[in-house]
């Protein structure tokens, strides 16, 4: 073994190359954790937006059935006054 090679200068070098896989996958971890809570983000607002899309349709819906109701009456006048007036 040469001189500047004493076993504790290598074990320094062995446990900092063990210590290269555990640096350069930190990284990716973090990003993939990032994603997953972003992921979850995503989902609860996609949930809060059907949900939201249910309320409004339970609100419209009655203001569309109402609406042609009122056009269907109103049609139904319409053919009464044109059999009147003989047009």
């Amino acid at each position: 073994m040469p001189e500047n090679l004493s076993p504790e200068a290598l074990i320094r070098y062995a446990e900092q190359v063990a210590g290269v896989p555990r640096t350069a996958v930190e990284p990716l971890r973090r990003l993939v954790e990032e994603q997953r809570v972003l992921a979850e983000q995503l989902a609860m607002t996609a949930e809060r937006l059907r949900q939201l899309a249910e309320e409004g349709a339970a609100v419209i819906e009655p203001l569309l059935a109402y609406a042609e109701r009122v056009s269907d009456i109103t049609g139904g006048w319409v053919e009464f006054l044109r059999r009147g007036t003989g047009r």
